[in-house]
C-alpha cells in the first residue's frame, strides 16, 4: 500500500511544470501589486505594434471616427515580455477592451531593473485606437504606479 502512494506521488511530481519559480512568477496570478524597481520597463517594439493594432483594429469601426483609449494593467515579466494584461479602465467598447489586451500581449520591454537586478512589475499600458483620416495608431506607454489615478482617456 505505501509503495502505491509513492508510485502516485511521483507521478503527480512528474506532471508539475520544470523550471525555476520566483517570487515574481506569484506577482502575475496575484494579479496588480506593486513592486519596487529603479528603472521603469521601456517599449522596444513600437513599430511592430502599429502592425499588430492595424491588424486587430475591429473592422467595422474603421471609418467612424471613433477615438477611444483602454487602460490595460500589463505584468512585464524578467525579460521584457508581458506575461498578463486585464483591462484597468475601459474604452467604453468591449471590442476594443479585446483588441487591446491583443495588442499589449504584442509588446516587448526591457525589464525593470531593481538594485541592478531584472524585476517582474505591472504597469499601466494606455492603448488609443483612432479611426478617420489620421489612421489607427497606438498611445503609450503610460506607466504609472499602483495606488495612483489612472490617466485620463481624453488626453490628446
Amino acid at each position: 500500500m505505501r509503495l502505491h502512494r509513492i508510485a502516485g506521488l511521483l507521478v503527480l511530481l512528474a506532471l508539475l511544470p520544470v523550471g525555476r519559480v520566483s517570487a515574481q512568477d506569484s506577482v502575475k496570478v496575484e494579479g496588480p501589486v506593486y513592486v519596487a524597481r529603479d528603472v521603469e520597463p521601456t517599449l522596444k517594439n513600437g513599430e511592430e505594434l502599429k502592425q499588430i493594432l492595424h491588424r486587430v483594429y475591429p473592422s467595422g469601426y474603421r471609418d467612424t471616427g471613433l477615438d477611444v483609449t483602454a487602460i490595460l494593467w500589463v505584468y512585464v515579466g524578467l525579460e521584457g515580455t508581458v506575461g498578463a494584461c486585464e483591462v484597468l479602465k475601459s474604452s467604453g467598447y468591449d471590442v476594443f477592451d479585446h483588441a487591446a489586451e491583443q495588442v499589449a500581449e504584442g509588446m516587448l520591454f526591457t525589464p525593470a531593473l531593481y538594485e541592478g537586478e531584472p524585476v517582474g512589475v505591472w504597469i499601466n499600458q494606455a492603448i488609443r485606437f483612432k479611426s478617420g483620416e489620421s489612421g489607427r495608431f497606438l498611445e503609450g506607454p503610460a506607466h504609472h504606479e499602483l495606488g495612483k489615478p489612472a490617466p485620463e482617456d481624453d488626453k490628446p
